[in-house]
């Protein structure tokens, strides 16, 4: 018996929702009008109808996506014909384009020596002067001459455009290329004329043309200066001359041509360079070596040197500018001694910008060499120094005092001193290398006093700890008002006004009422000629005074003159003693008469 098919819905297997179908979807699906139809059916039949039409439109699908494709395909295909055939075409026309190119280059080639051929015959005319310059010009091809000047010698020539037109008569220039003469034969005072037309002046047949290489000057619009154009290495430069007058430029562009024929161009990108960059590579300089002057050349460039040189240029700085700097630095009661540290800072700074790549200066400008007087006078005798002692009893002032009289170590060097290196047992000193001024190590033995002063000031403290310190434990850093109260009260030093330079007792000068107070007297670098003085005294060669006290020259352990008046007499008495009993070949009658004779006059 047949399965009756469902009046409402029916499930399809064949679909791809997967879904029930409706009564009029059954209908649809099976193509039928008549629902009695359908219910005459049973499930079974209903699903080969089914799929039947599955079947037929999956065919009828393939044939319209086959037909598709093909047109598709074919459409494709005429596209790319067509394209094919348009890029042909441009290549075509792209090579004719480049065949009349090539006969234009031909064409100017023969234009350009024909040009060349007038030119070598203009000169040639020129110095013929029984024949009529501007007749014959005139018959020349590619020449136009100008009627409306007077016939002065000067002649007037414009060569045709590139294309063939001649110019017209009010496109004609003068012999100095400045301004253009109309057809009435007033002049235009336009400054460039249109750049569009070769143009060429000519002065009594004299061809004015530059040669190659030789650059050009010429007037830019909006500006009355001359500018010129030159090449170094295939690269334009264009600058401003600065100048109206059109001789001065062209001697600004030989010195140029010049500049690059002799490898001393530079450029006028670095002639714009200024002294405050030069000192900022200066500064920069001092911090990646860890120069310890760092802070003493930053003060000498922000006090003195860039208020008269940062704005300039450093092509401006000339010797001339630098003396004038010298005498106001003179003028303001600057010693010599620190003008040249301070023109040492300003050199250095040029010679930094000239090994530089690229150059930023290309001279250096003369410094000169003031004449120092800085030799130190200073010395520290026994006596003065037994009274230095009992002014200030401290025990890092006393063992500071011992150390800067024996061995003629620097201030700053003593105050850096660590415990570490101090050792006791074997009764030596160390500096370190790099802790001293010319960053040499050094290492002596301590004296008695020395050692037991030394003793007593480590006591209790660590490695890193610094040796000199004061009561409190902490570090000596400056100790100039307890040196000068010290020196005072020794008697080997004094407070002066700074305005009359008289000795003052107490706080504030009475006569000019000012408390603008100085030192004069014993200083703690007097203590460094003091030790050498002493050295060499007891006999001690002064190869080896120099590397106790850190002298690495000779030339600077000099200039402490460790002579003094009393080693001067000292010797004047040996030599005394030795000379005693001796005639020096002077018989002894004649030493008789010669003393008779001067005890009678």
């Amino acid at each position: 018996m047949r399965s009756p098919l469902p009046t409402e819905t029916i499930e399809c297997p064949l679909c791809s929702g997967a879904g029930r179908l409706k009564r009029s979807e059954i209908l649809d699906r099976l193509g039928v009008k008549d629902f009695a139809r359908v219910a005459q059916l049973s499930a079974e039949e209903a699903f080969r109808l089914l799929q039947s039409k599955h079947d037929h439109e999956r065919q009828n699908g393939w044939a319209r996506f086959e037909a598709e494709l093909s047109r598709r395909t074919s459409e494709l295909r005429d596209h790319y014909k067509n394209e094919l055939r348009a890029a042909q075409s441009e290549k075509d026309g792209l090579a004719r384009r480049v065949e009349d190119c090539l006969r234009e280059v031909a064409q100017l080639r023969e234009r350009n020596q024909a040009l060349e051929s007038e030119l070598s015959k203009v000169a040639r005319v020129g110095k013929r002067e029984e024949m009529d310059f501007a007749e014959e010009a005139r018959t020349w091809a590619g020449v136009s001459v100008s009627e409306k000047l007077p016939r002065n010698g000067d002649f007037i020539l414009a060569y045709r455009d590139p294309g063939g037109a001649p110019l017209e008569p009010r496109m004609l220039l003068d012999n100095k290329c400045k301004t253009t003469v109309t057809e009435g034969g007033e002049t235009d005072s336009r400054k460039s004329p249109s750049r569009h037309h070769h143009r060429i002046c000519i002065k009594s047949g004299e061809n004015m043309l530059r040669p190659r290489g030789t650059g050009s000057i010429y007037l830019q619009k909006g500006s009355s200066s001359w500018w010129v154009k030159y090449y170094r290495n295939g690269k334009p430069y264009r600058e401003s001359t600065h100048t109206q007058d059109e001789g001065k430029a062209k001697q600004f562009l030989k010195q140029r041509l010049a500049e690059i024929t002799t490898g001393n161009f530079i450029g006028p990108r670095a002639e714009r360079i200024r002294v405050d960059e030069l000192a900022e590579d200066f500064l920069r300089d001092y911090r990646i070596n860890g120069r310890k002057s760092l802070p003493d050349a930053q003060a000498r460039w922000r006090l003195h040197l860039k208020p008269f040189f940062g704005n300039l240029r450093a092509v401006e700085v000339s010797s001339d500018l630098v003396a004038r700097y010298v005498d106001s630095r003179q003028q303001q009661g600057a010693e010599n001694a620190t003008i040249n540290r301070e023109l040492a800072c300003l050199k250095r700074m040029y010679h930094l910008a000239q090994r530089m790549t690229p150059l930023k200066v290309q001279r250096v400008p003369m410094f000169p060499k003031l004449k120092e007087d800085n030799i130190r006078k200073g010395f520290l005798e026994d006596m003065a120094y037994s009274r230095l002692l009992t002014a200030c009893p401290e025990l890092w002032f006393r063992l500071l005092l011992e150390l800067g009289r024996t061995y003629g170590w620097r201030k700053g060097e003593l105050l850096q001193m660590r415990a570490r290196e101090v050792d006791l047992l074997a009764r030596t000193l160390r500096l370190e290398p790099g802790t001293t001024k010319n960053r040499d190590g050094r290492e002596v033995t301590m004296t008695d006093t020395i050692y037991r002063l030394m003793s007593m000031l480590l006591a209790g403290k660590h490695p890193d700890d610094f040796v000199l310190t004061r009561k409190d434990g902490t570090p000596v850093r400056d100790f100039r008002k307890t040196w000068w109260a010290a020196c005072i009260r020794a008697g080997i030093g004094q407070m002066v006004c700074g305005k009359c330079l008289r000795p003052v007792i107490g706080k504030k000068c009475e006569p000019c009422n000012s408390d603008n107070l100085k030192y004069q007297g014993l200083i703690f670098h007097d203590l460094r000629r003091t030790a050498a003085r002493n050295l060499r005294r007891a006999g001690v060669a002064e190869g080896v005074i120099q590397k106790i006290g850190g002298w690495r020259t000779r030339s600077v352990f000099e200039r402490y003159a460790i002579v003094t008046q009393s080693d001067i007499v000292e010797a004047m008495t040996k030599l005394q003693s030795h000379q005693n009993g001796h005639s020096f070949g002077h018989s002894e009658s004649e030493m008789a008469g010669t003393r008779n004779s001067q005890s009678a006059n």
